[in-house]
């Protein structure tokens, strides 16, 4: 089976992929944090880099926790971490980190919602500017005009429809939104 495309993909734009966050990620980190307690080691620049952005905040929200080896002392965080593995690995002195389930939110193919991936199996839908107007991704997008003449040319010449009838025919479309359930 061939892997979906990214919007930015279908749209012509040239953006790096989306990574996805699923279970998948879970059981990757419960079999390679095996040895983290040995292996990994905070490198202080990183943690320069991450105290200089934190700047004077005393509360954060550690996503993706991991060992906690990078939080820093003497502020609230809250740490939260799909890892069974990792979680048994915090470093001491790091917050209990809270264990959660990471849940994939599938988009329908015909969603009512306008935001960016609403509309990927009915692409002509983003050469409309009042439709892209109500989507705040693509003001964030640069080069768009290049873009969306790729795309116009694509679906008139049925090269679009060509190079992803896959996603033609699927009912939902994974474009990588997850929801963070803590178990």
């Amino acid at each position: 089976m061939a892997t979906m495309p990214t919007l930015y993909d279908a749209l012509g734009f040239h953006w790096p992929p989306l990574q996805r966050v699923n279970s998948a990620m879970r059981t990757l980190y419960d079999t390679i944090g095996i040895n983290y307690g040995e292996l990994r080691k905070p490198d202080p620049r990183i943690a320069r880099i991450i105290k200089r952005a934190l700047g004077s905040a005393q509360t954060i929200l550690n996503v993706g926790a991991g060992t906690g080896s990078y939080e820093p002392a003497g502020r609230s965080v809250t740490a939260v971490e799909p890892s069974a593995e990792m979680i048994r690995k915090r470093v001491p002195g790091a917050q209990k980190a809270i264990p959660v389930r990471i849940i994939p939110v599938l988009v329908p193919h015909d969603c009512s919602d306008g935001f960016l991936y609403a509309y990927l199996r009915r692409p002509a839908a983003y050469l409309d500017p009042y439709i892209r107007s109500g989507s705040s991704s693509f003001w964030t997008l640069v080069n768009t005009e290049a873009g969306l003449k790729n795309l116009k040319q694509d679906l008139e010449n049925g090269e679009w429809e060509r190079r992803y009838a896959e996603l033609l025919t699927r009912d939902e479309y994974d474009a990588g939104y997850r929801l963070i359930v803590s178990q």
